[in-house]
Order: C-alpha cells, then structure tokens, then sequence
C-alpha cells in the first residue's frame, strides 16, 4: 500500500521523497478514527479499535477491510508527506492543516479509498480540508491537469525546480 501512496504523490524516486525507517501501528481505543505520529523517519499510527467496532456495524468484515485500508491510505501519505514551508504548522495555520489533510484524502479518493460519489461531501469547499479538499483536489487531478496533486505539493513544500 506504501507504493500506491508514494506512486500516487511522487513521480519518481527521484524526487524528495521523505525516508521511512520504522512505522509503529498501535490499536487502541479511542474516540478519534486514526492519528499520524512522528517523524525523521520513525513514525507510528494509531488506529481507534472504537472506529473499527463501529465499521463491523452488521458484522461487515468487508467493511472493515475497506474503511482500514482507505484510513491506511490516508495516514500513510502523512508518513511520505514533507511539510509545506513558510506558512506555519498543523496547529496554527489552517491553510497548513487543509494541504496537509486534503492531500491526505486526494491520495485516498485517487486510490478508491472512499466510496466515490456516496462519500463526497456535498456543499462546502476545498478549504474545509479532508474530504472537500481531497475529493477537490481528485477532481482537478483527473478533470483538468493530470499533474495537480503533485504541482500543488512542490509548490507548498518550495521544490518548484523539478516541474
């Protein structure tokens, strides 16, 4: 899934792409669904057992399958995501926090992470982050420039030298 992930935001190795050296993923329960931790190259993710209880509504276990995998997609791409530079940081720049989790939701509706039209939201705009932003994001991606996802990532993270 990593591959996918990096496929989905690089377009070889070439570019700078963040190392990996270790990944945690922790269960737990928790009223959150899941949360990206870390960095320089070690990284964990949590993931809320009280979320995955709530996708085996029915005893669904391809629910279960499906809502893991997009949520893993998801936070994968924080954990090959660089930060965007000059604009503050996840906790007091919205503009930092809606690249950062629409991005994370472009790779997840790119990767059929979502269930299309039925998980996007209806009204709002890409600056309300995640899925406005991702499903926004997606959109232009396969409408209008193949290469946006990845020319608004350069430009967030300052690397306008490779496009």
């Amino acid at each position: 899934m990593a591959d996918e992930v990096m496929q989905t935001l690089y377009f070889s190795p070439d570019d700078s792409i963040p190392m990996l050296h270790s990944l945690d993923y922790i269960l737990r329960s928790y009223n959150g669904v899941s949360a990206k931790d870390g960095g320089d190259g070690r990284v964990s993710i949590c993931y809320s057992t009280d979320h995955v209880e709530r996708a085996f509504a029915g005893n669904d276990t391809a629910n279960v399958d499906f809502e893991t995998r997009g949520v893993l997609l998801h936070e994968l791409t924080h954990a090959f995501q660089l930060e965007p530079q000059g604009i503050g940081n996840y906790g007091n720049s919205p503009v930092f926090w809606q690249l950062i989790e629409g991005m994370a939701d472009a790779v997840r509706v790119m990767n059929g992470g979502f269930h299309g039209e039925a998980d996007r939201p209806k009204g709002g705009n890409y600056t309300q982050g995640y899925r406005h932003a991702g499903y926004f994001i997606a959109w232009v991606t396969e409408h209008i420039d193949r290469n946006f996802l990845w020319k608004q990532y350069q430009i967030a993270v300052g690397d306008l030298a490779k496009e």
